[in-house]
C-alpha cells in the first residue's frame, strides 16, 4: 500500500449523472491515500461520504418538455447555451466550489482540480477556478477528444464552431496536465495541436488482475457456448455507435460468413440501441444476440465463454487516436482478440505489442480476413503468442502509480 499523502485535497469531476467508468473508479480507489475525496455530482453514487452532490441551475426551457415540444425544446437549446445545457450545471458547481476551495486553501491545504470529460463541457469548471485560484493542480482527463471526434463537434451549431476551438485551447493551455489515453494521442496533442510536450502525458485504461479468479469460475457456463462446430465472438459495449462504431458493416461481415458455411454467432452485452435489437431481429438463423442489460461483471463472466472478442471502429481519424476501455478487459480474460480498426492506430498498436490477438485494418475486406483466421482456428492453429509483460502495463498496479503521481503533482 502507498504511503498516505497528507494535506492534499482532491475533487474529482466526471460524468454529472454519477455512471462512472472503470478508469474514474480506479482514481476514486484511491481516496484512502488522501487527506480527502470528493467526487462532485448531480445525482450520487450512494457514497454520502464521498459524494459532493450539487444540483445545476434550474432550466426554464423545461416547460417546453411539460407540454409534449422536446424537439423545439431540443433545438432551442442548442442555441441558447453554449457549449450545451450542462452548462447550467458546471456554473453552479463553479460557485460552490469556489467557497470550498477557498476554506482550503485558507486551512492549508494543497489542491487538486480533475475533470474527466466527456461530457467536455465540465472542463470550463476548471477553466474558471483556475483563474480564480492559480496554485490549484488541475488536471483534465482526456477519455474523448472534443473538437478532433465528429461525433462530438458535429453537435455543435455553426455560428458556436470557432468559439468552441478558442476554449478548447484555452483548456488545453491553462490546466497543468492533460492526460490522454494513449501515445498516439499525446502525440496528436503536441502536433496538432501545437500543446507543449510538458503539459500531456498518456495514462492508458486498466484491468483489475484480482477480478479474473471470479470470471473464469463462472464463464462457459450458458449452452448457447457449447454447441458443435460453432465458433462464438463477443462484444462489449455498444457497436451502432455511429460514426465511430460500424456496427451495419460488423453485421454484414457475420451475416455474409455464415453463408459460406461457417457457423459464428455476434454475442453483443451492452448494447441497447434500436439498431442492435434490429440487426439481431434481421440476423438469420440468429447468428446475432443482444443480452438483456447486466452489470458489467456480469457481463464479462458471459464475454469470458466466447471464442473470441471483438474490437471495431470505423476508418476516422479520431479512431487512430483512442483506445477503447473495453480493451483491458479483453486483455485481461485471455481470450484472442479480433481488431477490425485502422491499421495505424493506438488500438491495433496495443494489440500487436501485447500479441493479445490478430488486426484486421478497417480498409480490407473484413469478411475475407475474417474467414481466414476463423478456419485457421477451427484446424487447431494457433493465435499469436501473447506477451504478458506487455500486457501487464495496463494493470491496475501498474496504472495506480501514474495516477497517484500526477495527482500529487500540487
Amino acid at each position: 500500500m502507498p504511503k498516505k499523502i497528507n494535506n492534499l485535497v482532491v475533487y474529482i469531476i466526471a460524468n454529472p449523472k454519477g455512471r462512472l467508468n472503470t478508469r474514474v473508479k480506479g482514481v476514486l480507489s484511491l481516496s484512502e491515500l488522501f487527506e480527502e475525496m470528493k467526487l462532485v455530482t448531480k445525482t450520487g453514487t450512494f457514497d454520502q461520504e464521498r459524494d459532493l452532490v450539487i444540483g445545476s441551475y434550474p432550466n426554464p426551457l423545461s416547460l417546453l418538455r411539460l407540454v409534449g415540444l422536446d424537439k423545439i425544446k431540443s433545438s432551442s437549446e442548442r442555441y441558447i447555451y453554449f457549449p450545451s445545457p450542462t452548462i447550467l450545471y458546471v456554473w453552479r458547481v463553479v460557485k460552490i466550489l469556489k467557497k470550498r476551495i477557498k476554506r482550503n486553501l485558507s486551512a492549508g491545504k494543497r489542491i487538486c482540480l480533475l475533470t474527466c470529460v466527456p461530457p467536455h463541457d465540465i472542463a470550463l469548471i476548471g477553466l474558471h477556478l483556475k483563474s480564480t485560484f492559480p496554485e490549484i493542480n488541475w488536471i483534465v482527463d482526456w477519455q474523448d477528444f472534443w473538437s478532433y471526434d465528429e461525433y462530438y463537434f458535429d453537435r455543435i451549431p455553426a455560428v458556436y464552431k470557432k468559439r468552441l476551438l478558442e476554449l478548447e485551447k484555452s483548456i488545453f493551455l491553462n490546466c497543468d496536465t492533460n492526460i490522454t489515453t494513449n501515445l498516439k494521442a499525446k502525440a496528436l496533442f503536441e502536433k496538432y495541436y501545437n500543446i507543449p510536450s510538458h503539459k500531456v502525458i498518456s495514462i492508458p485504461h486498466h484491468f483489475y488482475r484480482s477480478e479474473l479468479d471470479e470470471i473464469k469460475a463462472k464463464a462457459n457456463q450458458s449452452p448457447v457456448y457449447k454447441k458443435d462446430r460453432q465458433i462464438n465472438i463477443g462484444f462489449l459495449g455498444n457497436l451502432f455507435k455511429l460514426p465511430k462504431m460500424p456496427g451495419p458493416r460488423v453485421v454484414e461481415a457475420v451475416n455474409s460468413i455464415n453463408k459460406s458455411g461457417l457457423n459464428i454467432k455476434l454475442h453483443i452485452f451492452g448494447d441497447r440501441s434500436h439498431l442492435a435489437k434490429q440487426a439481431a431481429a434481421q440476423s438469420p438463423n440468429g447468428s446475432i444476440i443482444i443480452y438483456s442489460p447486466m452489470s458489467h461483471k456480469e457481463s464479462m463472466k458471459m464475454i469470458a465463454g466466447c471464442d473470441f472478442l471483438l474490437l471495431a471502429m470505423s476508418e476516422l481519424p479520431n479512431c487512430r487516436v483512442v483506445m477503447n476501455i473495453k480493451l483491458p478487459h479483453y486483455l485481461l480474460l485471455g481470450k484472442t482478440i479480433i481488431a477490425m480498426v485502422p491499421e495505424n492506430s493506438a488500438v491495433a498498436d496495443i494489440v500487436k505489442e501485447t500479441g493479445s490477438g490478430y488486426v484486421i485494418p478497417s480498409t480490407s475486406c473484413w469478411r475475407d480476413e475474417l474467414i481466414n483466421i476463423l478456419q485457421n482456428y477451427s484446424v487447431g492453429k494457433k493465435p499469436p503468442k501473447r506477451n504478458n509483460r506487455e500486457i501487464e502495463k495496463y494493470s491496475w498496479e501498474k496504472i495506480s502509480k501514474e495516477w497517484i503521481r500526477v495527482i500529487d503533482a500540487a
